[in-house]
């Protein structure tokens, strides 16, 4: 359950951050954008299996709010 809520507040906290930089910029990148911060979330919470399901959710929670910010 803590990876879950783990995971959810590091997309948060990554998505205020491109929300400051201004989420328009990012339309045409959107999948590579996706692919690096997945990958940036399994190299941080790299070396236990709840670190690697922190990581997931993350990604998940990410591509999903992302995909909604860009597209509105």
């Amino acid at each position: 359950m803590e990876g879950l809520f783990a995971g959810i507040l590091t997309s948060i906290a990554i998505l205020i951050v491109l929300w400051k930089i201004g989420f328009r910029r990012f339309k045409y990148i959107e999948v590579p954008m996706d692919i690096a911060v997945t990958l940036g979330l399994m190299f941080l919470f790299w070396g236990t299996f709840s670190g690697m399901m922190t990581a997931i959710f993350g990604g998940l929670f990410f591509s999903i709010l992302f995909r909604l910010a860009v597209r509105l």
